[in-house]
């Protein structure tokens, strides 16, 4: 939006000025110049970080892709950093958990993506996909039926949501 409005704007702004008689200034006070710079460097901001997170969301998939989980977490948590409001960061960090075996710290990382996002069925998918690896099938029933239950058109969620009921009915005889 702000890439094709703001070539229309500073040209709207040229032409409504053209022709006009020209005023002294006045001298600039600091708040005036603090302003403007402040702003600027908001916006600025808030096009380059989503875009740089982005960019360490690749790297991190890549190194992933690639066994190298210490860079993959790294880049993850920059990633992060840069877009607080994304779950995708933190479903990277579990991974590169995962694959350090530090299962807590994987567990965290996907119970911060649901409480960032609950009523995604993403989110809990990953969490009940984790506690089935680890083990734990009430709580990736419970975490699986509850993606589900947002999504249930998802691919993944309904076999996987099987196989647990099926393993938890075979384990209580």
């Amino acid at each position: 939006y702000a890439a094709a409005t703001t070539p229309v704007t500073f040209g709207l702004g040229v032409l409504a000025t053209v022709g006009r008689p020209t005023r002294e200034s006045v001298p600039a006070t600091p708040s005036a110049v603090v302003l403007p710079a402040t702003v600027a460097l908001v916006l600025l901001g808030s096009l380059a970080f989503p875009w740089l997170a982005e960019r360490r969301l690749s790297t991190s998939l890549d190194a992933l892709t690639e066994g190298d989980a210490r860079t993959g977490l790294a880049a993850a948590q920059d990633a992060g950093a840069l877009d607080p409001l994304s779950i995708e960061p933190l479903l990277l960090e579990g991974t590169a958990y995962e694959l350090s075996d530090r299962p807590e710290d994987a567990r965290r990382a996907y119970q911060r993506a649901v409480r960032l996002q609950p009523r995604n069925p993403d989110t809990w998918y990953a969490l009940g996909r984790f506690e089935y690896e680890q083990g734990d099938l009430a709580r990736a029933l419970l975490y699986l039926d509850r993606s589900w239950g947002l999504d249930r058109q998802s691919p993944e969620t309904g076999p996987l949501l099987d196989r647990v009921r099926e393993e938890l009915s075979r384990s209580r005889g």
